[in-house]
């Protein structure tokens, strides 16, 4: 049997975003029925509260994915904010006593840590970000100047680090993906 692509954190938000715009479909639909059974706007709030859930999940996913890289490869570049994540003891211990691999524990101790914040808000993402990407650099994504902002800095060149998409690309097709769905 062939494997499948991993599923990525990008591709779970734009499947968020995908049965969000479904919502908003079935609201229009049932708004020119004129069925009077289900509250039209409910079908509004729950696609909007769709969108920001998988936006807050993606935002997350991606922070954590992006330190446990920033941990395995000491040679890329590391903003200051990273030094400051905390590692508990018993995740140190499992490690240092072979029964857990190091960028498995530090996935689930750092996933943890971040899905108590609430990435839904850009004050928030920024906070979140600056543990992983130096700069402001989710002021330029969302003000749709990331290009402009790459070229002056060359801390923001789209890297891989090895886990697929970077967060430039990511943005320009959530900015694509959007446009389309209008």
């Amino acid at each position: 049997m062939p494997t499948s692509e991993p599923i990525t954190a990008f591709d779970e938000f734009l499947e968020n975003l995908d049965f969000a715009r479904g919502l908003v479909k079935a609201g229009r639909a049932l708004a020119a029925m004129r069925a009077g059974v289900v509250d039209v706007e409910d079908m509004y709030r729950a696609a909007w509260s769709q969108s920001v859930a998988g936006l807050d999940h993606w935002i997350t996913r991606e922070i954590t994915e992006r330190a446990v890289v920033l941990a395995l490869n000491p040679e890329l570049p590391r903003p200051p904010r990273f030094s400051k994540l905390e590692i508990p003891v018993d995740a140190f211990e499992r490690v240092c006593q072979g029964n857990g691999e190091v960028g498995e524990v530090l996935r689930r101790c750092w996933g943890e840590r971040f899905a108590r914040s609430t990435h839904q808000r850009p004050a928030q993402i920024k906070e979140g970000l600056s543990h992983v990407v130096e700069g402001d650099l989710w002021r330029k994504v969302a003000e749709g100047g990331i290009t402009a902002f790459m070229a002056r800095s060359r801390s923001h060149e789209p890297r891989q680090h090895g886990i697929g998409t970077t967060i430039p690309e990511c943005a320009d097709e959530v900015r694509n993906r959007l446009c389309k769905g209008r």
